[in-house]
């Protein structure tokens, strides 16, 4: 008899075995025994713990079992060489089986991102500002320096001529780092900004996913006076996530937003991130995350800004973000913020020398590792 797999566009015949999601296979589950082996659990299957097995081979280390090399079928089989083992062919029950395209890249990929992040995490707030992340993302109606372009575009109004760079590794994640650079000019029609963000997972010097997004923005008064400044800001962002050798795609997605000064104070801000529903995939749409944020802050004192954000995504639940920011010095600074849904804790200071900005934050996590970023700027 003939078993026929069927996965969407993809059909495979392999000699009268059927190697899907649910299939027994000689009285064996391999949709479980692959289970067990990627969440890292022993499956001891003819005396064979196949789940070590397969640790061997992905991280390439030999293991012979009944006088066959594993580890070198399942580096044929992932790098699409042909390798016949007892008559059968490895390579084309595992394509088959993994649908036709996934190598070991995305095998790292699930074993590191899909097993630890949800799905819908694709190009989430990665929080490119330190300042930012210092105050737990409470930028909304504070943004006002190079990074304004990623929290709040109407802020470039108020960051005159200035550009920084930043980085960090969530949770101290040695696989996986975000970096971004942008900047701001002043002009006689307003100010501009461009920013670059990436997040890249790498394994072996292997780039397996990178989520890139370039933005340009502008912003211009839409009303001042002695008592009040309104804002408005734009910015288009072209997003880009490539899988290594599975290919990439780009979208566009724009976001507006506001923030009103009264008397000097006392700021609201208003920001809407994708405003026009941008997608990613093919037979299955993912949706670019909608962000809906509303900030206010206030300075009791020259040098104090306190600042609350509420922050929702349409798909998700709304987190509140608190924090505050005090000059001690003119060239130092103290930051510290809290935030729920995750609850987390945030803290950092800042340096200003001569035009010149470093900040450093640190951002708790309830289970993971510390989080620590750094970012460099210079004011023209």
């Amino acid at each position: 008899m003939e078993w026929i797999m069927d996965s969407g566009d993809f059909f495979c015949h392999v000699e009268e075995r059927n190697i899907s999601s649910i299939c027994h296979v000689e009285e064996r589950n391999i949709s479980e025994i692959l289970r067990y082996a990627l969440n890292d659990k022993p499956c001891h299957v003819e005396e064979r713990n196949i789940s070590e097995i397969l640790r061997c081979a992905l991280i390439d280390k030999p293991c012979h079992v009944e006088e066959r090399n594993i580890s070198e079928i399942l580096h044929c089989a992932l790098n699409d060489k042909p390798c016949h083992v007892e008559e059968r062919n490895i390579s084309e029950i595992l394509r088959c089986a993994l649908n036709d395209k996934l190598y070991i890249s995305l095998f790292m990929l699930l074993l590191m991102i899909f097993f630890t992040f949800p799905m819908h995490a694709m190009f989430n707030d990665y929080e490119p500002s330190a300042r930012a992340r210092s105050m737990s993302g409470a930028v909304t109606s504070v943004s006002d320096d190079y990074s304004a372009i990623f929290y709040n575009p109407a802020g470039l109004k108020y960051a005159a001529t200035q550009a920084g760079a930043t980085f960090y590794r969530p949770f101290n994640n040695d696989f996986q780092t975000v970096s971004a650079v942008s900047g701001s000019y002043e002009s006689s029609i307003g100010s501009f900004g461009i920013g670059y963000q990436v997040m890249n997972v790498e394994y072996y010097d292997i780039n397996l996913t990178s989520e890139q997004k370039f933005s340009l923005g502008h912003s211009f008064y839409l009303n001042k006076d002695i008592n009040t400044e309104i804002s408005l800001g734009y910015s288009a962002n072209l997003y880009s996530l490539s899988y290594h050798e599975l290919g990439e795609e780009s979208k566009i997605g724009i976001n507006a937003g506001v923030i009103a000064v009264l008397h000097q104070r006392t700021k609201i801000g208003f920001m809407l991130t994708n405003i026009n529903k941008p997608e990613m995939g093919k037979n299955q749409k993912h949706e670019i995350p909608q962000m809906l944020a509303v900030g206010l802050s206030y300075i009791p004192y020259q040098g104090v800004i306190t600042a609350i954000d509420l922050k929702k995504n349409w798909d998700g639940d709304t987190e509140l973000r608190t924090g505050v920011e005090v000059e001690i010095y003119p060239a130092f600074i103290l930051r510290m913020g809290i935030r729920n849904n995750p609850a987390s804790y945030s803290a950092g200071v800042g340096f200003k020398v001569m035009g010149i900005n470093l900040d450093y934050a640190i951002n708790t996590h309830a289970k993971l590792s510390l989080t620590h970023h750094v970012a460099l700027g210079y004011k023209f």
